[in-house]
């Protein structure tokens, strides 16, 4: 049975008699991690592969804890941005209200060309302004009434670009956007926490020249590994989309305000918004001593498509609409302005358009099928269940695990073709992220990805292909411009 006490300071203490026959999560293990990750897997629980998950379940209650929104901005010896606020737990905050996440910094402001940021806590500590487009509107969203610091802290850009642009937003990794059943395409955006700011910004990693320096060195890209005392490299991938009336009233969705950004691509340069937007996937990717390779773990709001499409249940769907025909068919190019379609038209509505409308994405492994089955399905069981005790209205009640992964054997030696050993060893996909791609795996697909160079293995990140060479651009193609520092000069 469940027994929940809570002390002084919303610290939340909880205890489970658990079933040594299920993988299992505790509430317990929600109110100790205070919104910091895990350390490390434990690779003996059972029954097997159990720990993998749990490190997964974990590293999500962490990212996902209520982030204070006060922090000094202008310090440069303490790091203040992005840490977990104690006197809450997960379930204990708003739907609207940032998380730890939230408050990483994305990698456009990392990337962003002729405009890095200040290096170290300085520049960590900052904001991430939103790019010049927006600054009207942005004005206006900030201002409204019941703006509140936490809504504010919570506001991002959301772009039209691909995952390999220094702004990403629409268009899925080597493929083509998802259009949700109202009509609006899912949009994305990838976040650091502050070791790999640092390991990138501090080793000025967004200039070509310096990535060739380090690799001409013979030295290996290897990002900061988690220890007992020392916070390790994290890389979060999001998916969100637009939210109806009635699904802002649901209480399902983690949500956030987004400006939706179209940077210039021979229509102009427009900015829209802010709009309200839920979160619908979540990748988190985190380096730990015992695995290097990182541990890959894929969440998805419930409502997205059925688990099983054999048995989609009723509804409804945010992704899946039951009956329909031509699963996963990528939509259409609505216009031919450029060859490779960097003009999806990305503020419209795409009901019955040019596009096709609406994805009907279906997932091609369902996750009843898993190889980490009967355990996922219990720990999700059981998380959900934990969420729901410490609050039956919590939004986090409404997402679920979809798979994790993890490495197997040793790294083997750079050579471009050579195969990470990994579990499961394939077919592990987001359906908001790898709609048309879910016959791969993310660390298939990452084991391949080099620098700036395309030779030089970058650690499976494809973070480092966004690095420049120093040019002067004209001011109204760079994408974001941090501390209201004008671009292409120096700061006084």
């Amino acid at each position: 049975m469940w027994r929940l006490s809570i002390t002084c300071g919303f610290l939340i203490v909880f205890s489970l008699v658990a079933n040594a026959q299920r993988c299992e999560i505790t509430l317990q293990d929600f109110g100790q991690s205070q919104g910091n990750p895990p350390l490390e897997v434990a690779i003996n629980e059972t029954p097997k592969h159990c720990g993998f998950l749990q490190f997964a379940w974990r590293s999500f209650v962490a990212m996902n804890w209520p982030a204070t929104v006060s922090f000094d901005r202008s310090n440069t010896a303490k790091v203040t941005r992005a840490l977990p606020d104690t006197t809450k737990s997960i379930g204990q905050a708003l739907p609207s209200d940032p998380t730890v996440w939230e408050m990483f910094q994305p990698n456009w402001y990392v990337f962003t060309p002729n405009n890095p940021p200040p290096p170290g806590i300085g520049g960590w500590n900052q904001d991430a302004a939103l790019p010049s487009a927006c600054g009207t509107i942005q004005h206006a969203a900030e201002n409204a009434p019941g703006m509140t610091p936490a809504i504010r802290n919570s506001i991002r850009s959301l772009s039209s670009l691909s995952k390999f642009d220094p702004m990403p937003g629409v268009g899925q990794a080597f493929s083509a956007p998802l259009i949700d059943q109202t009509g609006y395409y899912a949009r994305y955006e990838i976040r650091m926490n502050f070791p790999a700011f640092d390991f990138i910004s501090g080793n000025q990693f967004y200039l070509a020249s310096k990535q060739k320096a380090w690799a001409d060195l013979g030295k290996a890209f290897d990002f900061p590994v988690q220890t007992s005392d020392k916070a390790g490299a994290i890389f979060i991938k999001a998916a969100w989309k637009t939210l109806s009336e009635d699904e802002k009233k649901s209480g399902r969705f983690h949500t956030a305000l987004a400006f939706l950004f179209t940077p210039e691509n021979g229509a102009g340069t427009t900015c829209a918004g802010p709009v309200t937007v839920g979160l619908v996937g979540l990748h988190i990717v985190q380096k730990t001593k015992n695995f290097p390779a990182w541990i890959w773990s894929t969440f998805e709001q419930i409502d997205n498509t059925p688990a099983d499409p054999a048995h989609p249940g009723a509804g409804p769907w945010s992704f899946f609409k039951a009956g329909a025909t031509a699963p996963n068919q990528k939509p259409v190019c609505p216009t031919t302005l450029t060859p490779d379609c960097k003009d999806w038209q990305p503020t419209g509505r795409h009901l019955n358009d040019k596009t096709g409308g609406p994805t009907q994405a279906f997932r091609s492994n369902p996750i009843p099928a898993s190889p980490n089955q009967p355990a996922l399905g219990d720990l999700n069981q059981a998380a959900q269940s934990a969420l729901r005790q410490i609050s039956p209205q919590t939004e986090w009640q409404f997402y679920q695990l979809v798979e994790a992964q993890w490495q197997t054997g040793p790294i083997p030696p750079p050579l471009p073709a050579t195969p990470l050993p990994v579990f499961p060893p394939g077919k592990v996909a987001n359906l908001t992220m790898e709609t048309y791609t879910q016959g791969s795996s993310c660390m298939a697909c990452h084991n391949g990805a080099k620098t700036v160079d395309k030779k030089t293995r970058s650690d499976l990140t494809f973070e480092l292909t966004l690095g420049w060479e120093p040019t002067v651009l004209p001011v109204n193609l760079v994408l974001g411009l941090h501390g209201n520092q004008p671009a292409n000069t120096k700061k006084k």
